[in-house]
């Protein structure tokens, strides 16, 4: 907030330092991510009324708990003169969003690894909501689980069997206790998503969106294939891979910008 209050978070405040404190004692956590949590709340206790009664309790707490060895400074609000830098043209980007379009013929050739984790990095700086990414990318490299998974959505008959990488999109809904912000994992996902593709084309990789209808026949069949808990649901599916030269693409009229912009 601009300007900084002196007391402010004080109904939540508690419930974080639970949080990292219950963090610290679990094995699993991620160290870059505690060390983000320590960071923010470090600066948190240094821009507040110290003398505040519930901000004094909750850094008292918070000092006793913390182990991690060095948090990292840099994991702090910063100002947008300070972003990183870019040399990203507006007609190149333009450019590379009209290359990406959806292919639905493959070289049968397996993408690999490490060109998929590239990718990933770039969908991970996606936005989502309190920076949650409740969202997962189950790469399907089976071939049997792949070839079953590849016939359920209902957009895939025509090319299903030419698929050579299959991605499901996942969301997981207990990253939101309240019923009200179910849809977030939609639109975070799908955030991701479109910056993962971005990221394929320019790797050389093409990909293709797949909808995944909201049935709770076609669910449980995808999660039983998958094995996802009664919490997480698939949002969409990716294929992706090589495109073959002479494959062809769905001509896309797109509409012109003035036909989506409405000035209030």
């Amino acid at each position: 907030m601009r300007p900084r209050k002196p007391v402010f978070a004080l109904d939540y405040l508690a419930q974080t330092v639970d949080a990292y404190i219950l963090a610290l004692q679990t094995a699993e956590m991620d160290e870059s991510e505690m060390q983000w949590a320590e960071a923010i709340l470090k600066e948190y206790f240094s821009a507040t009324d110290s003398n505040h009664p519930a901000i004094a309790t909750q850094k008292k707490r918070f000092e006793q708990g913390f182990t991690v060895s060095k948090a990292c400074l840099e994991k702090v609000p910063y100002q947008s003169e300070q972003r990183k830098a870019h040399s990203v043209k507006y007609e190149e980007l333009l450019a590379l969003t009209q290359s990406r379009r959806s292919t639905r013929w493959f070289e049968q050739t397996k993408v690999d690894r490490v060109l998929v984790k590239q990718a990933m990095t770039v969908a991970l700086q996606a936005p989502s909501a309190c920076n949650r990414q409740p969202f997962e990318f189950y790469v399907i490299e089976n071939e049997s689980l792949k070839r079953k998974v590849a016939q359920l959505p209902g957009g895939t008959a025509g090319f299903a069997d030419n698929i050579a990488n299959l991605i499901a999109v996942v969301g997981d809904l207990s990253y939101y206790p309240l019923e009200r912000d179910r849809h977030v994992i939609y639109i975070d996902s799908a955030l991701a998503s479109m910056q993962f593709m971005l990221a394929l084309e320019t790797l050389g990789l093409a990909s293709c969106p797949i909808n995944w209808p909201e049935l709770h026949k076609q669910d449980k069949k995808v999660s039983a294939l998958l094995g996802l808990p009664q919490h997480k649901r698939v949002v969409m599916f990716i294929a992706f891979g090589y495109a073959q030269a002479s494959g062809m693409i769905p001509y896309s009229d797109k509409k012109s910008a003035e036909h989506v912009i409405t000035y209030l």
